[in-house]
């Protein structure tokens, strides 16, 4: 929000364009959708056909005060103010919603705010730098929706079927960008905000890659690790989808103390979802990473079902698997992949302790 204006008279220019708003001092900046292309979203934040609209934010830093003009007309009023998820748990929307259509067209979005923020990490001349930030959270694709459905989904299908845990609460760290993928930086700072400020008691981490040498000694890895040793927490990663070869585990899930899951299929599974006969009663996907890993560790610990019907956001149509004979509403899908592992018989009684955990003792 680097951009200083003054709205006089309940107007205010910026951009050429003119604006309207109480008279004050904010700091303004525009949302262009067409940031988000590269994503599920294709770029279109409101479902309107295109990917050429610029959102307005305004931010009064004196008390935390956010506009947001998702409507497109230009005026900041009461309509457009957006509370801080984190505070309120509320959240507002981009476009409109058609009830005569299963695809929801409004797209949810949320906001928070970070005030001077140290801009050295850039380098360059951002060196000894501030500023203040405005993130609005959407949801851009469906894999973690799908695997949060799995996991802690409650009432699914109108109520007919559950995740695993569906008395859990989730807590989501984005650590991937629309356009250029997960950054280290994020996978190493949303991990330890996840255990160390949200108290969360299980971790489920589905990204990874092969590095070139794969024996799970890195930096990330050391800090997985500490953070499940002093904070006995348990972080359970995807074992991921570059199989069958040996040595093929991803990291992070190839650190010591990660619990690496890898994919199962049932015969029952191959028919249901696939319309494919097997003679095997349970066996492996064929895609679902082995090891042992570098050093000759042996990884994964646990291999599930790797192939689920579950949510994924509400705006995208349902997507089956033509082989299985039928096809899915609006807001679930079917996938496969280490992601994607589960309980055949869930506990309705599982919940999330969520409760606050003393920081570990000192050594």
């Amino acid at each position: 929000m680097s951009n200083k204006v003054t709205a006089v008279g309940g107007t205010f220019r910026y951009g050429g364009v003119d604006y309207k708003a109480a008279d004050g001092a904010y700091e303004f900046q525009v949302f262009d959708e067409d940031t988000t292309y590269s994503s599920e979203l294709r770029g279109d934040i409101n479902r309107d056909g295109d990917y050429k609209d610029s959102f307005g934010v305004l931010y009064r830093k004196s008390d935390h005060r956010i506009w947001v003009d998702a409507d497109l007309d230009r005026t900041f009023g009461d309509g457009d103010v957006v509370e801080p998820y984190a505070k309120s748990g509320k959240f507002a929307a981009f476009g409109q919603d058609d009830p005569d259509t299963a695809v929801a067209e409004s797209m949810p979005f949320t906001v928070e705010y970070r005030d001077d923020v140290d801009l050295s990490p850039r380098g360059g001349t951002s060196a000894g730098k501030r500023a203040d930030f405005v993130n609005i959270g959407i949801v851009a694709g469906s894999h973690a929706t799908h695997v949060s459905g799995i996991a802690t989904g409650n009432g699914l299908f109108g109520g007919r079927m559950n995740g695993a845990a569906p008395g859990a609460q989730i807590v989501s760290e984005r650590v991937c960008l629309f356009a250029s993928g997960c950054t280290s930086y994020a996978l190493a700072e949303g991990m330890i905000d996840a255990v160390v400020n949200q108290y969360v008691d299980v971790v489920n981490l589905s990204i990874g890659g092969l590095p070139a040498l794969n024996d799970g000694n890195n930096v990330r890895a050391v800090l997985y690790n500490r953070l499940i040793d002093d904070y006995g927490v348990q972080i359970v990663s995807s074992a991921g989808n570059d199989g069958p070869g040996m040595n093929t585990v991803a990291d992070p899930a190839v650190s010591d103390q990660m619990l690496a899951v890898g994919a199962s299929v049932s015969k029952d599974t191959w028919w249901a979802d696939y319309d494919s006969r097997v003679t095997a009663r349970q066996s492996l996907f064929s895609y679902s990473a082995r090891g042992p890993r570098e050093d000759g560790g042996m990884k994964p610990e646990v291999v599930a079902p790797g192939a689920a019907v579950a949510s994924i956001p509400t705006w995208m149509p349902g997507e089956g698997v033509p082989e299985a004979g039928y096809e899915l509403p609006a807001g679930y899908g079917m996938f496969n992949g280490t992601s994607r592992w589960r309980r055949h018989r869930p506990r309705a009684s599982s919940r999330c302790s969520c409760r606050p955990r003393p920081p570990p003792a000192r050594r």
